[in-house]
């Protein structure tokens, strides 16, 4: 696996990332185990958000033991501080972790949805 140091961040990550949304359709127990086999490839770098089911629940088990040696990224629909604090304590929670490595603002695909964060408090 190829590593490279992401943006400014000083993360030194793997090129390719585990996105979790599709281990909410398979077994739980399958989920864990691919999620096992990303990680034993050199995949450091998984990709969820509070909004992909159960995605979450299923990472929090299956990094049990080694959550220190990836990097999280997961992200909030929300677009007010009140509800984005509350997604991120959420996504802790579910992740069985104290800590998130990136979290993101999710979907923003106009001008005004960031104005809106922006004026919000949350940045």
């Amino acid at each position: 696996m190829r590593y490279k140091i992401l943006g400014k961040t000083g993360l030194k990550v793997s090129e390719l990332a585990f996105g979790a949304i599709q281990i909410t359709r398979i077994d739980q127990k399958d989920a864990i185990d691919l999620i096992r086999f990303a990680y034993d490839s050199g995949i450091n770098l998984i990709d969820t958000a509070n909004s992909y089911f159960n995605s979450e629940e299923i990472l929090g088990e299956a990094l049990k033991g080694i959550r220190e040696k990836v990097y999280i990224i997961s992200k909030s629909g929300k677009r007010d501080k009140k509800n984005f604090l509350q997604d991120l304590d959420t996504s802790l929670k579910r992740l069985k972790t104290n800590y998130i490595d990136i979290y993101l603002f999710h979907g923003i695909s106009k001008n005004n949805e960031f104005d809106q964060i922006e004026g919000s408090g949350v940045i």
